[in-house]
């Protein structure tokens, strides 16, 4: 095996730090926005993509803060990838057993969502962009060798899809007036997180205990 190049491996951690940034950045700002429109509209999958996007935000924190140390001279701490994924897999169980809750509570009470043009846009802008970010982190997390913005990726993926379902969701609550697209929705993506984050959960015992 040939040697890594100082300069290559240094110009490979700056991109994944940005890359990192970027995410932090573009989460907390459409995530706040969909959590509140969501709330104001009572659409549980707006509110489901607005949560997910935010777990993105704590791995990607995670992530910086292990990019950055290395490029300053710090050996690339390997506990600091681990607690990106704790952060990512126990957040994403207890976002699943929130949106299941809820959804169920809604099915039962017949509740319709009201229509949000901003969650329509939103929900859009997400599904159009997070696929890009996701290619971007795949590629870098190999450059770097990072399993930990690999498995950020993973959830940047989850995210896109989300945000398709939710868009979904919201044209079709909108044109039948039913009740049961939305938490329905929810219930899926509640399915989607609580399988991403119980096999992330289930990575790291098995890691630490090799």
């Amino acid at each position: 095996m040939g040697t890594v190049n100082p300069n290559k491996r240094s110009y490979s951690l700056k991109h994944a730090a940005l890359i990192s940034l970027i995410t932090v950045i573009w989460s907390t700002f459409t995530g706040v926005l969909e959590i509140i429109v969501g709330l104001r509209s009572g659409s549980l999958s707006l509110i489901g993509l607005g949560a997910t996007v935010f777990i993105d935000v704590l791995s990607s924190v995670v992530l910086l803060h292990r990019f950055l140390s290395e490029i300053k001279g710090h050996p690339a701490p390997l506990t600091l990838e681990r607690r990106a994924q704790v952060f990512a897999g126990g957040g994403l169980m207890a976002i699943a057993l929130a949106l299941e809750f809820s959804g169920v509570n809604k099915i039962i009470h017949g509740q319709i969502s009201s229509q949000s043009t901003l969650g329509l846009i939103l929900s859009s802008g997400s599904a159009l962009f997070l696929p890009f970010l996701g290619v971007l982190k795949y590629r870098i997390a190999a450059d770097v060798g990072s399993k930990g913005l690999k498995i950020d990726g993973h959830i940047t993926f989850v995210g896109a899809v989300t945000s398709l379902m939710a868009l979904i969701s919201q044209v079709v609550t909108q044109t039948t007036h039913s009740h049961l697209v939305d938490p329905l929705t929810a219930c899926t993506i509640g399915l989607v997180a609580l399988y991403l984050g119980s096999r992330e959960l289930k990575g790291i015992f098995k890691d630490s205990a090799s």
